[in-house]
């Protein structure tokens, strides 16, 4: 997959820039100040380090609740100050239904339905300080595979395994989200270029939603990584270029039995569901879309992007994530994974632009947009038009 392949004119690109690069630029400098006011907090010793112990239970407290409860900045605060720790990861969420696609069995086993997820190859990079034969501190490397069992009857993590061996709680949260964000979410935006097209003026509100597509990806596949080396480490941005190159190179494994995760995950069970009527909307206004767009680009694009997005967000806390405490040699990694949750996950405050399908922008989003709505208004808010975070 080539994530840079999407011409664009010069006024498109200067638009772009102007429309699209500002707003993710003052997304990255407020989640850099959230990144070093946790550091704040933690050398205050108002943000306590995240044990073993204590992460495991509250995964397990959590794995039996609804849908996570932010709290407000206050409330936040006043917990840290109060010396309690109530923000929990979801590791167990945040692989069933982010990184479903790696589910490769699901078995019975004494009476629970336990799934087993494979991600083969899982590239990857460590500290090396101690390497005394190479210039750079991070190495890349490409493990052969990482798997990871969860009981759906429970609700609870089990176990990760990197290449047989098993991993501590906090490195597999810290692994699990750096596939997540690295190595698989990647190829969504690479498959969304098949999805677009800037220079077709077809539909002129089509036309503008390819040319913020493409910009984003391009953003984010060339400047991530510098980011990386600019506010991480010097040596984390080649390491993470050559996970996302390993990434896209090997593209995405066979799934069918994420239809089984569908009746365990409301919201797979919605993305799963939406795909007809997505299709019969797109056939119906086939004549509004350019001649080569890819209706399961086009989807991948929109629907299963904006809400790999909305569910890592509500997953992967970046206050808890903060506080995790990995093996030395995962140091950067957890920083670089920190980096990308704070500085480009959320949503950017793009002002005048109607990028969700609620808007109706389109005879084909309101169409969506109302089958959406049918089958779970909260998720069907969250579907945007393009990529754009």
């Amino acid at each position: 997959m080539d994530m840079n392949h999407v011409h664009l004119t010069l006024w498109q690109y200067l638009w772009a820039a102007h429309c699209i690069a500002l707003p993710a630029f003052a997304l990255v400098v407020c989640g850099w100040c959230q990144m070093q006011l946790a550091r704040l907090l933690s050398f205050c010793g108002l943000l306590p380090e995240a044990s073993e112990a204590k992460v495991r239970r509250m995964l397990l407290g959590l794995s039996r609740k609804g849908f996570l409860l932010r709290a407000n900045r206050a409330l936040l605060l006043r917990a840290f100050c109060n010396g309690l720790w109530k923000l929990q990861p979801r590791i167990y969420h945040l692989v069933l239904e982010n990184l479903c696609t790696g589910v490769a069995s699901i078995d019975d086993t004494e009476g629970h339905n336990v799934a087993t997820f494979a991600y083969s190859p899982f590239p990857m990079y460590v500290d090396c300080d101690d390497c005394d034969d190479c210039d750079s501190k991070v190495r890349f490397e490409v493990k052969k595979r990482m798997v990871v069992k969860l009981d759906l009857e429970t609700k609870d993590f089990l176990t990760a395994e990197l290449d047989g061996e098993t991993l501590a709680l906090m490195d597999a949260a810290v692994l699990l989200t750096h596939c997540e964000s690295n190595v698989n979410h990647g190829k969504m935006h690479a498959y969304a270029n098949w999805g677009i097209d800037p220079a077709d003026s077809t539909s002129p509100y089509l036309q503008k939603m390819s040319v913020v597509t493409a910009c984003y990806n391009h953003y984010g596949f060339t400047n991530f990584p510098r980011m990386a080396s600019n506010l991480v480490h010097k040596d984390a941005g080649p390491a993470v270029e050559a996970v996302l190159v390993e990434s896209l190179n090997t593209g995405v494994a066979e799934h069918r039995l994420v239809a089984k995760l569908a009746e365990h995950s409301r919201l797979l069970k919605f993305m799963i569901q939406l795909r007809v009527p997505f299709r019969q909307a797109f056939n119906h206004c086939r004549a509004d879309f350019p001649a080569n767009y890819s209706c399961e680009a086009h989807y991948l694009g929109t629907v299963v992007h904006s809400l790999d997005h909305w569910a890592f967000c509500q997953h992967v806390d970046p206050w808890l994530f903060s506080a995790l405490t990995p093996s030395k040699h995962l140091q950067t990694l957890h920083r670089t994974v920190l980096l990308a949750r704070c500085c480009a996950v959320d949503d950017i405050p793009t002002l005048g632009l109607e990028k969700y399908f609620r808007d109706g922008s389109t005879e084909f989003h309101r169409m969506v947009y109302q089958a959406a709505k049918d089958l779970d208004v909260n998720f069907a808010d969250q579907i945007q038009t393009c990529i754009v975070r």
